[in-house]
């Protein structure tokens, strides 16, 4: 909940993106801020905004039910691959740091892995 505590001086559209990185606190205050956001929903509210860092959170939240939901059905079908994959896709997508190219690299990876496991896969005759 630490995402949603925000001081009076926040803009409605936020401070910009990368704001919060350590670049982003170099140019503006001189030196580098560390504690201003841990969390990747505070960097991306702080960033973006209330109104578009909220909207951020729950398109990362539905996109994980909704993952979670049809891998879900496939486990229902006998395929256990989805389930498998689901388990390391829900530790970064809902609220992964993305900031760390390794990190974001990994998300997208996996999220790939785990769209391709929901493919039909079609026997030859």
């Amino acid at each position: 909940m630490q995402a949603f505590s925000f001081n009076e001086e926040m803009p409605v559209f936020g401070f910009g993106l990368g704001i919060l990185s350590n670049v982003g606190t170099m140019l503006l205050s001189g030196n580098i801020v560390k504690g201003i956001s841990e969390g990747e929903w505070s960097r991306g509210i702080y960033e973006l905004g209330i109104i578009l860092g909220v909207a951020l959170i729950l398109i990362r939240l539905s996109f994980s039910l909704k993952m979670f939901l049809k891998a879900y059905v496939k486990l229902g079908e006998g395929d256990i691959m989805p389930w498998l994959l689901l388990s390391f896709f829900l530790l970064n997508i809902p609220q992964g740091n993305w900031s760390q190219p390794t990190s974001l690299g990994f998300t997208v990876i996996i999220g790939g892995l785990l769209l391709g496991s929901y493919n039909k896969v079609e026997e030859e005759e």
